[in-house]
């Protein structure tokens, strides 16, 4: 490792907060719009979770994406991220999106099966008062 990328290392980690209960790094610099945290190297603005992959893992590969195996996109810990081609990154967001519809859906399910509970046990109880 040469001096920059050991600076750039130091400074990576000076820059994010260790989550004890997630392990996240995360980001504390600036974010964007979309929540990925943003670096400058060399007077480029880059992603601070590439970044943080290519000091701590490997150079990234042509334009593969650096996915969050946390879901966390401010996330810079080096164990979290993972090299995928933008085909698999997409698989794999669509994957994730499917199964928050599916558990809004169960959750829907469980709200209008409390509410019909709630219903017979006031039934209940204005039948015994009788």
């Amino acid at each position: 490792m040469t001096n920059e990328q050991a600076k750039l290392k130091q400074r990576l980690l000076r820059m994010s907060t260790k989550d004890p209960e997630t392990k996240c790094w995360v980001w504390s610099g600036y974010t964007n719009k979309k929540g990925y945290g943003q670096i400058k190297v060399k007077y480029k603005v880059k992603y601070a979770h590439r970044v943080s992959y290519e000091i701590h893992v490997n150079p990234i590969k042509g334009i593969a994406v650096i996915h969050h195996k946390c879901s966390n996109r401010s996330c810079i810990n080096p164990k979290h991220l993972k090299q995928v081609s933008i085909q698999e990154n997409n698989v794999e967001m669509l994957q994730r999106v499917s199964f928050k519809k599916e558990i809004l859906e169960l959750k829907k399910e469980v709200e209008l099966m409390q509410l019909k509970l709630k219903e017979c046990q006031d039934y209940y109880e204005a039948t015994q008062s009788l």
